[in-house]
């Protein structure tokens, strides 16, 4: 077969591979552990695909290192033929014409790291078995509806099998979910106080997802645990007594998410999480009149 000028690899790269993937160069130069002007310099036409170069794409995903070294390979004869004699190298003879790499689907398989935060709410149900300074008889109560910030991180791993995607993953987060509510329990004790806090939220969770190129969608399930507080502070008629009680509970948890893949490094999500958390009482850490 008979050609006329084959493209550049750094060509054939930014059309077959950046901009269907909608890489910036720079992320693209991260993801290859080249410097940017590296990259840029292939892109333009200013280097070749080196051998270190083609094995960084072929392990990125991107063909193979043979493919980009025979496309290369076929660039540097036409140049040369074309430095030698103009006429003829637009009619070089070559075996048969440079393939342009496939592009590679993303891999979803991976252990990973990362950080979450978003916003919570829940609700607390208390009851009282015993009348106390700030109930008149046993069995009384009340409900909270505590909310607030949640930040924190999470590891897991992820196999990929076609399109479906499993994995399991660990999620380590502090909370501030408050609410304060005043005179709640007795009418006998309008002025008493209670605080309701929410401080960690963990979980361990299994997950099976669908994947869409660089989407991925997927659900999940597994075990949870929480710390609640309750804070009490007393007013008339028995004024300034304080009690604080907590108790870690422990329970189930189901979810869904959907996550972006960004750069093979970076993947973008977002989720919605329920809890039950359930135990058989929280326990007073102590109380004292102040």
């Amino acid at each position: 077969m008979r050609m006329h000028n084959p493209a550049h690899p750094g060509e054939v790269f930014r059309k077959a591979c950046l901009k269907p993937m909608r890489l910036t160069v720079t992320a693209a130069a991260e993801g290859l552990g080249v410097t940017r002007k590296t990259l840029s310099d292939l892109l333009n036409g200013h280097s070749g695909v080196s051998a270190e170069m083609a094995i960084r794409l072929e392990k990125a995903g991107w063909s193979t290192a043979d493919a980009w070294l025979r496309m290369q390979v076929a660039r540097d004869l036409w140049e040369a033929f074309f430095a030698l004699d103009p006429a003829f190298a637009p009619d070089m003879p070559l075996k048969a014409p440079p393939r342009t790499p496939p592009v590679a689907a993303p891999n979803w398989s991976a252990f990973y790291v990362g950080a979450n935060g978003g916003y919570g709410w829940g609700r607390a149900d208390f009851a009282f078995p015993t009348s106390q300074f700030f109930a008149d008889k046993a069995g009384e109560g009340f409900s909270a509806s505590p909310s607030g910030g949640i930040v924190g991180g999470h590891f897991g791993v992820n196999w990929q099998f076609g399109p479906w995607v499993v994995g399991g993953e660990t999620i380590i987060d502090w909370a501030k979910l408050n609410q304060g509510l005043v005179g709640v329990v007795s009418p006998t004790y309008p002025g008493d106080s209670f605080t309701t806090r929410i401080h960690f939220y963990d979980s361990a969770t299994a997950r099976l997802g669908y994947a869409l190129g660089n989407l991925l969608f997927y659900g999940k399930v597994g075990a949870a645990w929480a710390r609640v507080g309750l804070d009490l502070f007393s007013g008339p008629p028995i004024p300034d007594v304080a009690a604080r009680y907590g108790q870690t509970l422990v329970g189930v948890t189901g979810g869904a998410g959907i996550e972006f893949m960004w750069t093979p490094n970076i993947i973008l999500g977002a989720e919605y999480n329920y809890a039950s958390l359930s135990n058989d009482g929280i326990m007073a850490t102590g109380a004292a009149r102040i």
